[in-house]
């Protein structure tokens, strides 16, 4: 049986996450799997994907492969929460690159100023 449905959520670092939570679960009378394989149809067969699951201890992220038009990854239990997200070009991507340029650039700036305070300091003293 599956099911999902639209939500927000935050991972293991604070990033916030949007899109839909999709809830499987094996009901096998005879075999009660410790594992089983989780089939996603992808939309785009061409983009990289990240599967995110729901554990115990926070959403996770989940070795996957791309097999064809689907994204395969395993399941423990007979129950798995998981969401696909296309990864690469994600704002917290974005997010992440800017704040590290402009943290570089404060470095640069910062750098500047000490070096041009040391020259003005030795022309003073002659």
């Amino acid at each position: 049986m599956a099911s999902y449905a639209d939500d927000t959520w935050t991972d293991g670092l604070g990033v916030s996450h949007t899109g839909q939570i999709y809830t499987v679960t094996v009901d096998d009378p005879i075999l009660s799997p410790s594992t089983f394989e989780v089939q996603y149809k992808l939309p785009d067969s061409g983009g990289d994907y990240v599967v995110w699951v729901e554990t115990s201890g926070g959403w996770e992220q989940r070795e996957a492969e791309i097999d064809g038009t689907y994204l395969v990854f395993q399941a423990d239990g007979d129950s798995v929460v998981f969401m696909v997200e296309e990864s690469g070009t994600g704002w917290s991507v974005l997010l992440l690159a800017a704040s590290g340029c402009a943290a570089a650039a404060v470095v640069v700036l910062i750098l500047l100023r000490v070096r041009k305070g040391r020259k003005g300091n030795k022309r003073a003293s002659r």
